[in-house]
């Protein structure tokens, strides 16, 4: 999957022929229908109020999850890996090891990505930032 998924065609189930996107989408549970579903991630200070939110675009995703195999090591990133089952609350020291696992994983991933993995620690990092609620779709 290291290829730009929207230039590859051809796939074949049996009588329907599909692109690499939609099967790919299928495989990994994605919403099909115009769009590629990112992972929503909503910040929430001490009082639980909600403070911002940010998304893990489809491609990004794909940089930390599928570009590279060491995504398996982080055990607080790799929560984020499926789409599909991804409703996942942490709290701040959880926020804190989820920082760490994107700092370490930062090199193993395409160049082209680096700059979201800092911009996502930057909105991680405030102390107002208490808890985050990552969703899929």
């Amino acid at each position: 999957m290291g290829q730009d998924l929207e230039q590859i065609e051809g796939a074949n189930l049996g009588d329907v022929n599909v692109t690499y996107v939609q099967l790919s989408c299928i495989q990994q549970g994605i919403k099909l229908g115009g769009f590629v579903m990112g992972i929503d991630i909503v910040l929430y200070d001490k009082k639980g109020q909600r403070i911002g939110h940010t998304e893990i675009e489809y491609k990004f995703h794909e940089a930390l999850f599928f570009r590279n195999n060491n995504w398996g090591s982080y055990h607080h990133l790799r929560k984020l890996c499926d789409f599909y089952l991804t409703d996942i609350k942490y709290n701040r020291e959880e926020i804190n090891k989820l920082i760490e696992d994107l700092k370490n994983i930062r090199m193993f991933i395409p160049k082209d990505y680096q700059d979201q993995v800092d911009d996502l620690i930057l909105q991680l990092e405030p102390q107002a930032v208490d808890k985050i609620h990552c969703a899929g779709d």
